[in-house]
C-alpha cells in the first residue's frame, strides 16, 4: 500500500509542471578496474580431457571508453530518460592452460540503459541501470586435432548477456554542452564462452594440442569515465 501511495504521489508532483524533452549524447574516456573473475576451463586433446572450475582470475586494467544517445524528460524534481549506450574496454584475464598465457580481448558493449536524475539549476545527480551484450573479439590457434596443423592468430567472437548500473554528476555549463564524471559497472547474466587452444608439451595430459574453451562467468567491470555532452530540444 506504502509503494502505491509512494508512485501516486510521484506522478502527482511530475504532472504538476509539464515537462521539458531534451536530447543527449556523450562521449567519454577513462579506465576499467576488475574485481577477480569467475572462469571455467574445458579442453579435450588426443590424451585427456577436462572440464571444471579454473578460479578466480585477475583481469588487467585497461583504458575504457563509449558513447551515449537518447533523450530525457525533466520535471521541476525529477528527470527521466533512456539511450542506447556502448561501452568499450579490454578484458584479458592471467590464465595458464597448458602454457602461460592471457584469455580474453576486447570488448564492445551495445546496450540500452534507464536513467533517472534530480535536475538542479547547474548539476544533475543521476543514476540508472540497463541490459547489455557484452561482445568479445579475441585471438586463439585454430588446429585440427587429427593432425598438427594449426592456424595461429585466429579471430574469434562471442557474446553474453549482462546488465550496467551507474551513477554520475554532470555539470551544465550551458543549456547545449555539459561536463561529466560517471562510475559504471557491468557484469554477466549469461556465461561469456571463448575458444580456448592450448599446446601443451609436458604434464600429467601428455604432450600435444588441446581444443578447448575458456567460460567467463562474470566480469566484474568497473569503469571511472569522464566526458562531455551535447543537449537539445526544449
Amino acid at each position: 500500500m506504502i509503494k502505491i501511495w509512494s508512485c501516486i504521489l510521484m506522478l502527482s508532483l511530475m504532472s504538476a509542471a509539464p515537462a521539458a524533452a531534451e536530447g543527449l549524447f556523450d562521449l567519454f574516456l577513462g579506465g576499467a578496474t576488475f574485481a577477480p573473475v569467475s572462469m571455467n576451463e574445458s579442453y579435450r586433446g588426443p590424451h585427456s580431457q577436462y572440464n571444471g572450475p579454473y578460479g578466480n582470475k585477475n583481469i588487467d586494467a585497461s583504458i575504457a571508453g563509449g558513447l551515449r544517445l537518447g533523450g530525457i524528460h525533466k520535471w521541476e524534481r525529477f528527470s527521466l530518460g533512456g539511450a542506447f549506450v556502448m561501452d568499450m574496454y579490454d578484458a584479458k584475464a592471467n590464465f595458464v592452460a597448458g602454457t602461460t598465457t592471457q584469455q580474453g580481448g576486447f570488448v564492445l558493449q551495445p546496450g540500452a540503459d534507464l536513467i533517472a536524475g534530480i535536475p538542479l539549476r547547474f548539476f544533475r545527480l543521476y543514476g540508472g541501470a540497463g541490459l547489455c551484450v557484452p561482445l568479445m573479439f579475441y585471438k586463439y590457434t585454430a588446429h585440427d586435432i587429427t593432425s598438427v596443423a594449426y592456424t595461429p592468430n585466429s579471430i574469434g567472437t562471442s557474446g553474453a548477456l549482462g546488465y550496467n548500473t551507474f551513477l554520475g554528476v554532470r555539470w551544465l555549463i550551458t543549456n547545449g554542452f555539459n561536463i561529466f564524471l560517471e562510475d559504471r559497472f557491468t557484469d554477466l547474466l549469461t556465461p561469456l564462452v571463448i575458444k580456448n587452444s592450448a599446446n601443451a608439451s609436458s604434464g600429467p595430459q601428455g604432450a600435444g594440442y588441446y581444443n578447448g574453451s575458456v567460460t567467463f562467468k562474470s566480469l566484474n567491470s568497473n569503469r571511472i569515465v569522464a566526458g562531455v555532452g551535447f543537449a537539445w530540444g526544449s
